[in-house]
């Protein structure tokens, strides 16, 4: 790949890192999640493409980073759901 295109898929690595940082920190974790997929795959297309072995291993950290980040956010949203789900109980049931 040209360098040219690895810094353009650099570039939009870092909007999409941005705009799930924000939907991240608004609590849209359903929103941010998917911005980080796509950083992650984006990172590991110019691991691919990288030139020297000190680039391939700053994409292949910053990848997992996101990919770490992505987890947290499944395991965020599936509480989320798993806590809506639980029946509450009343005063009437317990009696």
């Amino acid at each position: 790949m040209d360098p040219p295109k690895m810094v353009k898929l650099l570039d939009y690595a870092k909007l999409l890192a941005k705009e799930g940082d924000g939907f991240e920190r608004g609590g849209d974790y359903e929103e941010a999640l998917p911005k980080y997929i796509k950083v992650v795959d984006i990172l590991l297309l110019l691991a691919d493409a990288a030139p020297t072995y000190p680039d391939w291993t700053n994409y292949i950290g910053k990848a997992e980073f996101y990919q770490k980040r992505a987890k947290m956010l499944i395991t965020r949203i599936s509480m989320t759901r798993d806590k809506d789900d639980v029946p509450r109980a009343t005063i009437k049931d317990t009696i």
